[in-house]
């Protein structure tokens, strides 16, 4: 499904991201002003949303959201890596051949994660050719995933119990990083535990998003 980059109301302006509805039944929108009042304009566009399948929608962006409780806090984390420990596994790049495969697995893990964005098998195919992908292999077997560029980890998870620090460290070897910047919501705390322990530094938020139905 489309986003609408300009979605035009008579209390504002904001961008309607839609892709996620198929997927996740989640619609987004982000303010972009505000001409009359924020709850007329959040009222528009959620009901545009809702027309087009989703079954919750979040806002954020420029307005003063403290009357909607808050769905999810985007928080920069970074890790420096002087010493990148040994694990044991392999880093495999996935290919056109293995994008569904990928796909299917991150979408599993990825399913609970407060505004995490799904992955369709074209996309999958597209990042793999960008060479973005990986899976991380433990005795010849998937044990974790990736999604690295440059110095950023745009996805990480275990595919089997207690895999997820060995899949981190093992992407940071094959990639060569110094550093591993993310982003993490703060409402996923087992996530923020786990980059708790590994060192990794609480830097700003970025990004809110609030529930509005």
């Amino acid at each position: 499904m489309t986003d609408l980059p300009v979605f035009t109301a008579a209390d504002g302006i904001a961008t309607l991201i839609l892709h996620e509805i198929p997927a996740r039944g989640e619609g987004y929108i982000l303010v972009r002003g505000v001409f009359g009042t924020l709850d007329g304009l959040l009222r528009e566009c959620a009901n545009f949303c809702r027309g087009a399948g989703a079954q919750k929608v979040y806002a954020g962006g420029e307005a003063d959201f403290s009357n909607y409780p808050v769905f999810a806090r985007l928080m920069e984390r970074q890790l420096l890596l002087p010493q990148i420990p040994e694990t044991g596994c392999t880093v495999e790049a996935v290919t056109e051949e293995s994008a569904f495969r990928w796909a299917e697995r991150y979408n599993e893990r990825f399913a609970a994660v407060p505004s995490a964005q799904s992955c369709g098998p074209f996309e999958a195919r597209r990042l793999a050719k960008q060479g973005e992908c990986f899976f991380v292999l433990e005795d010849g077997a998937p044990a974790g995933l990736g999604r690295v560029r440059g110095s950023r980890l745009l996805a990480l998870a275990s595919l089997r119990p207690g895999a997820g620090e060995r899949t981190l460290f093992a992407l940071a070897r094959h990639c060569g990083l110094q550093k591993i910047d993310l982003t993490c919501a703060m409402e996923n705390t087992r996530a923020m535990a786990f980059y708790d322990r590994l060192g990794f530094t609480r830097g700003p938020v970025t990004q809110r998003w609030y529930a509005v139905g």
